[in-house]
């Protein structure tokens, strides 16, 4: 998303390197806080530390760790496999009325909708990671 289209809404930026300047770069990308939470699981199993709206500065090797987990997100969302998905976000969202929430707006989300932005997501990290060592995360 652009920023402009964020006003007034929660969301995370992604700045390629260490961020040494303000938020709200031209050459971050953005996500909204609604999609970005489809993700939440995949983002604290590759990386730990993970707490939201919080700033990290992540390392190649964490992000390939996230990587690999968003692949596997992606597979058991492929696959429609509610018990897997249940597993598996269950540990960002612990509480059972929560995952059950969750679960539902899982199976409400357009899958290749879902599936294209993980995809899009991994692309762009891949890309940055090229020429940079971190890519730095901030919720705001």
């Amino acid at each position: 998303m652009r920023l402009h289209e964020l006003k007034q809404r929660n969301y995370f930026e992604l700045f390629p390197g260490v961020l040494f300047k303000g938020y709200g770069n031209e050459e971050s990308i953005y996500i909204d806080d609604e999609s970005f939470s489809f993700i939440t699981p995949a983002i604290q199993k590759g990386f730990e530390s993970y707490r939201a709206f919080e700033r990290f500065e992540i390392g190649k090797s964490q992000w390939h760790s996230i990587i690999k987990e968003l692949l596997n997100l992606r597979d058991i969302i492929d696959r429609k496999d509610r018990i897997r998905l249940k597993a598996y976000i269950s540990t960002f969202f612990w509480q059972e009325s929560v995952l059950e929430w969750k679960l539902e707006e899982y199976e409400k989300i357009d899958v290749l909708k879902l599936m294209r932005f993980i995809e899009d997501l991994i692309e762009w990290i891949e890309s940055q990671l090229e020429d940079n060592d971190v890519i730095t995360l901030i919720g705001l």
